[in-house]
């Protein structure tokens, strides 16, 4: 397993203690670079793969095909890829399916993220190897729906640990819309915008 930082440590075991969902990670000059080698491959990108994860902010949702909270919650982080694309935010998004080991067929995964307003790259993770290295293995995660920002650097800058982020109006998604908002926060916060 490839080490992860101290800071994402504490912010995990902060997790589990039941504090925030989410957090910036500081500056991240004490950060490693997230090795997406897991990743099997790429079903759609604007690009070639690294140059689309060497923008100036890389915004990671993994998501599912059977998930309601990927529903919701990959539109309105393609919306922040729209806001903020021109300023150097790329959005992907990294399918994982559920059950794990199911099997799947990559067009059925593009239509269903653009049905779903998803209009990034989308990156495949079959097997959840990256998902189970950079999250579950790590602090006793169980959510699979985690978004990560990574900055120019590939190293993470803020972390959301799901399962669910957008706005909302509604009191239930009260927790949606705050973690959407931070998460708004420290992609501005990051492309000083």
């Amino acid at each position: 397993m490839r080490a992860w930082t101290m800071a994402l440590g504490m912010f995990m075991a902060a997790c589990a203690a039941g504090e925030p969902e989410s957090s910036d990670l500081g500056d991240g000059s004490d950060l490693q670079r997230v090795d997406l080698a897991g990743l099997s491959g790429w079903i759609e990108s604007v690009g070639p793969p690294e140059e689309v994860l060497a923008a100036q902010a890389v915004l990671l949702r993994w998501w599912t095909d059977t998930c309601p909270y990927c529903e919701r919650s990959l539109p309105a982080l393609n919306s922040l890829g729209q806001k903020y694309g021109e300023d150097g935010l790329v959005v992907v998004g990294i399918y994982h399916p559920k059950p794990q080991g199911r099997s799947f067929v990559e067009g059925d995964i593009l239509r269903t993220a653009r049905g779903l307003g998803f209009g990034g790259p989308i990156a495949l993770d079959p097997d959840w190897s990256l998902l189970r290295e950079a999250w579950l293995d790590f602090g006793g995660r169980r959510a699979t729906s985690v978004s990560f920002l990574l900055d120019a650097e590939g190293r993470v800058r803020h972390v959301h640990p799901g399962p669910e982020l957008h706005p909302s109006r509604d009191p239930a998604h009260a927790e949606c819309r705050r973690g959407f908002e931070t998460m708004e926060l420290a992609v501005s916060g990051l492309l000083g915008v």
